[in-house]
């Protein structure tokens, strides 16, 4: 898989977003353009954070794409600087992907759905559980259960995974697609 590459653009989103579609399409890219800010990946570390509050580092839009893109996209952002506004302000080579994710469901429909979902991790991307994956079927509680005290059935578990941000992310957005599975967000490693 590809090598990936965040790139930060200095400007207003939506026209740094459209900025970026139009390109890509107009150039018949066949990879879309991933905005951190609409998948749950993180954007700013606390230290740009930081600098944000003093005013000496300006957040901006952060726009993933594959290395052989990036460097297409960073020539078009600045031929465009005087005209739209827009500035490369970081481009960074993304080495791989983390994230921690949870669930706690008690309908054996929903349980069934997390373990496809857990049954089909990419090659590369390794799970570590801190807890779970626990299973209990009781079926003596069987019955009416909003506010019972015990349920006939639970499926639990608390991991991390990570891998290469191309297997990662499908994986990630599988899992943070389902209501029932609660993820942190997708931390992005820097470098080879």
């Amino acid at each position: 898989m590809s090598p990936y590459h965040e790139i930060v653009i200095g400007g207003s989103y939506d026209l740094t977003r459209g900025f970026v579609t139009g390109y890509l399409t107009g150039r018949a890219f066949p990879v879309p353009a991933v905005f951190s800010r609409e998948c749950g990946i993180r954007r700013v570390t606390l230290g740009e954070r930081m600098l944000s509050w003093t005013g000496v580092h300006e957040p901006g839009v952060h726009v993933i794409v594959e290395e052989g893109i990036a460097a297409d996209l960073i020539r078009e952002v600045r031929s465009a600087a005087e005209t739209l506004g827009l500035r490369v302000l970081t481009d960074r080579r993304i080495g791989a992907g983390r994230f921690e994710f949870r669930f706690h469901v008690y309908g054996r429909v929903y349980g069934g759905e997390i373990k496809e979902i857990l049954a089909s991790v990419p090659p590369g991307v390794e799970v570590r559980y801190a807890r779970g994956p626990e299973e209990k079927s009781r079926p003596r509680s069987r019955g009416v259960e909003l506010y019972a005290p015990e349920h006939d059935y639970e499926f639990t578990a608390e991991a991390a995974a990570e891998g290469p941000f191309g297997d990662i992310l499908p994986f990630f957005q599988r899992l943070a697609d389902h209501p029932l599975v609660e993820t942190g967000e997708l931390h992005l490693e820097y470098g080879d």
